[in-house]
């Protein structure tokens, strides 16, 4: 590794200590086959792209198309520099073919949210804050559910499934409206599917809500450690991603998505005191980070978006060889 790569690596990783101690430590680079190298005065970069399938369930949350950049940094300057190198390179190999379909492709860079010194810079790219990753530790928070009914949270169970899946849909098109989420055609079957094989599993980690033997409200998460990805990022051997909090329209502002959520904290506090929850919400969702912060969740990492590369060429694809302001 050449020395000024791990030089940016290891400052990097001791601005990132010092800025969020639940910050995972920046990985090294890891192979860079398939991916491109970008490197100037103190930075290093590797720009990949990741096409998902259509019919995945990973792709109602993501582009069919996904150029992502990983970066280490020793300052704001480089960061500059690597950004607009990145855009220059997918400037160049750009097809801004009519009839492409420019909302399935993003370009996307996620970067811890207290590095509040690189802001400015990908907002001078062009780049907007769509979603964050939210985490919560410790004990639970002292609000408690208000209930006008009695409410019974419990595992989920095969009868569940068809209403939990309608509960998580109804997140999924409300999500849908902000840009960031898409509806596909195999979305609602990919939704039953994992509710499916949760209900048989002896430790779900799905917690269902109900009054009168109604299922209201739904909680759905991943059991701890299964959140692979999220190990890069959260400096936890166990963190829990909640996939969806949902509850039924007519049974909101009671106090039932709270009843529902505490039954996942208590699973995660139970699990072990440095067991973490981990979840995503839309920046441009009016009621999430309010309701996530009352609840003890905060911002780790923020993913900043550029969209469209093939029908509407973004802004910066336009300008003379693809640069930046």
């Amino acid at each position: 590794m050449p020395l000024a790569t791990a030089a940016a690596i290891r400052a990097q990783r001791q601005r990132w200590t010092s800025l969020d101690p639940l910050l995972g430590a920046p990985p090294p680079p890891a192979d860079t086959a398939g991916g491109t190298v970008l490197a100037c005065d103190g930075g290093y970069a590797v720009a990949t792209i990741h096409d998902n399938h259509p019919a995945s369930f990973q792709a109602t949350w993501s582009g069919r198309r996904e150029h992502r950049l990983q970066a280490w940094v020793e300052h704001p300057a480089a960061l500059d520099e690597l950004l607009a190198a990145w855009k220059r390179q997918l400037a160049d190999g750009a097809r801004c073919r009519p009839g492409g379909d420019s909302q399935d492709t993003r370009v996307v860079i996620e970067w811890p949210t207290r590095d509040l010194a690189m802001d400015p810079v990908f907002i001078a790219h062009d780049l907007v804050p769509a979603a964050v990753l939210a985490i919560r530790q410790g004990t639970r928070t002292t609000e408690r559910a208000r209930s006008v009914a009695p409410t019974r949270v419990r595992t989920l169970v095969r009868s569940d499934v068809d209403t939990a899946a309608a509960l998580w849909l109804e997140e999924i098109r409300w999500d849908a409206r902000f840009g960031m989420v898409t509806e596909r055609p195999s979305t609602a079957a990919n939704i039953r599917s994992a509710l499916a094989v949760a209900a048989i599993t002896p430790d779900p980690w799905t917690w269902v809500a109900e009054q009168e033997g109604q299922v209201i409200a739904l909680a759905a998460a991943s059991a701890p450690g299964a959140g692979k990805p999220l190990k890069a990022l959260v400096g936890s051997a166990t963190p829990v991603y909640l996939n969806c909090l949902s509850v039924a329209a007519p049974a909101r502002r009671r106090g039932i998505g709270t009843a529902t959520l505490h039954a996942l904290h208590d699973a995660v506090e139970a699990a072990g005191a440095g067991a973490i929850v981990a979840l995503h919400y839309l920046t441009a969702n009016p009621l999430a980070q309010s309701f996530w912060r009352a609840h003890g969740y905060r911002s780790l990492t923020t993913l900043w978006i550029a969209k469209g590369l093939t029908r509407k060429c973004p802004p910066w694809l336009s300008r003379p060889g693809g640069g930046f302001a």
